[in-house]
């Protein structure tokens, strides 16, 4: 029952709770057991960051809060790779890691819920922006898994890969209305040429088919 008071749930519409951990002072609370909640719920989020970098879809979970929180730990003691329950004597070290234990439990993205929450506003913006269908798991592969920077590549640009996917994507949602019926995307040559240009090439590109059937007919359809 007391458990409600420490954490408060944050829904959001994509279905998962990020839990907003409470890291002010609680009344009757002193600093020294302050310190030592902080550092117990931040030096377990950092071992369970590094045990879900270890699965595919989080692969660089390490780059966000728990590279910010490797990069304090190191400054007040270098080799170390957790926060440490042990209170350090020195007052002004005292302050400031109970100050970077709190900005650490205050990033979303010190939490599974708070990753995915950030990959799927990401991908909420770049689907409306570009004509795009990533889920927020196939956007993290385009981008965590060397995709975007291939795909940039073969068609000379970020943005024009992107038009080009949703292009792509569009177009296998709908190979009989075709993909010039489609007025919410851009139908600018160099975006078709681009989206030709991707269907050609043997590049794997999250949240499009990678069936040659699929691919062929999409190509048959912005050739025209």
């Amino acid at each position: 029952m007391a458990r409600s008071n420490k954490t408060r749930s944050t829904k959001h519409k994509y279905g998962e709770k990020r839990r907003k951990y409470d890291v002010n002072q609680r009344p009757g609370e002193s600093e020294q057991h302050l310190y030592k909640r902080l550092a117990k719920v931040a030096d377990r989020r950092l071992r369970r960051l590094e045990e879900l970098s270890r699965q595919p879809e989080f692969k660089k979970v390490k780059k966000y809060a728990y590279a910010v929180a490797m990069r304090d730990i190191q400054s007040f003691t270098p080799g170390k790779k957790t926060f440490d329950v042990k209170p350090p004597a020195d007052e002004r070290l005292f302050k400031e890691k109970i100050s970077a234990m709190q900005h650490f439990l205050e990033l979303p993205t010190s939490t599974r819920a708070g990753i995915i929450e950030v990959y799927q506003k990401r991908a909420d913006t770049i689907n409306k922006n570009y004509g795009t269908n990533f889920t927020w798991q196939e956007l993290a592969d385009y981008f965590n898994k060397g995709y975007s920077d291939k795909v940039a590549k073969q068609v000379g640009g970020s943005k024009t890969a992107l038009y080009a996917i949703g292009k792509i994507q569009r177009t296998e949602e709908d190979l009989v209305k075709g993909i010039k019926e489609n007025t919410s995307i851009t139908t600018e040559g160099p975006v078709d040429d681009a989206a030709l240009a991707l269907l050609r090439s043997n590049l794997k590109i999250p949240g499009t088919s990678h069936s040659t059937e699929t691919k062929r007919k999409a190509r048959a359809v912005l050739s025209k």
